[in-house]
């Protein structure tokens, strides 16, 4: 499904095709994750990291991209100081490494030291955003600035997800891709790649408590929403005002 004629999605993955950057794009991996639990005492087992090298894999053949942009928040721990998270992390990094031409991490709150991680590979670069043919890419975390040049802003951080109720009355959240276009800007919000980190249910959270800066200022429900879950598939919505 295509998002502004410059975006497309690829099978039933939370990331997204850009042609004319030769690049998949994708948000809060939070690489890493099941290792910060367990030691809080949450024990989950540690899959995650694996399962992501091979959908990217996937996705890279689907769509033929050559590079990778992950917008933020690749890690999970805030501090940096989980040894095995590290590790996780470092591992994650070689392998994306072998099969792209080029990753780019846009630093994410999470992101704390992930430059030391990724110094090792030549093909690897850590950027605070990315600016490039019209588009803004930034996780969204910090006041975006909208330059004359940018005609496309890719934004993370929100992690956002659509609240959807049955007859029953039964509650169920869909991770969801957000567009619209704001002053002349149009606007993605990418969903968080990770099934573990939670999301915000999108339709129904006060504007006030939003996470991200940009989307508390401008607002978010004049918004079309794509929900893509990895067994349901894609799923076109319409403006999140009209989504009860």
């Amino acid at each position: 499904m295509e998002i502004f004629e410059k975006f497309e999605t690829v099978d039933s993955l939370p990331l997204l095709a850009a042609e004319e950057l030769d690049s998949l794009i994708l948000s809060d991996l939070h690489v890493g994750i099941e290792i910060v639990q367990t030691s809080s005492g949450i024990l989950m087992p540690k899959v995650q990291t694996q399962n992501i090298l091979e959908e990217l894999g996937e996705a890279k053949e689907l769509s033929g991209m050559s590079n990778l942009i992950i917008n933020g928040d690749l890690k999970h721990s805030f501090t940096g100081r989980h040894s095995k998270e590290k590790e996780e992390v470092e591992k994650f990094l070689r392998k994306v490494s072998m099969v792209f031409e080029k990753v780019t991490v846009v630093k994410g709150n999470h992101d704390s030291a992930v430059e030391h991680r990724a110094e090792d590979f030549k093909n690897i670069e850590v950027r605070d955003e990315l600016r490039e043919r019209g588009f803004l890419i930034v996780h969204g975390h910090e006041e975006v600035e909208i330059g004359e040049d940018t005609d496309y802003l890719v934004l993370g951080h929100e992690h956002p997800a659509l609240e959807l109720k049955d007859d029953a009355g039964v509650k169920e959240k869909i991770p969801c891709f957000l567009y619209g276009e704001k002053n002349g800007v149009k606007t993605v919000v990418l969903p968080a790649y990770s099934e573990i980190a939670s999301g915000t249910s999108i339709n129904s959270i006060p504007r006030n408590q939003l996470l991200t800066p940009y989307l508390k200022d401008k607002g978010v429900m004049s918004m079309k929403a794509i929900g893509i879950d990895r067994e349901a598939g894609v799923m076109e919505f319409p403006e999140l005002e009209k989504i009860s």
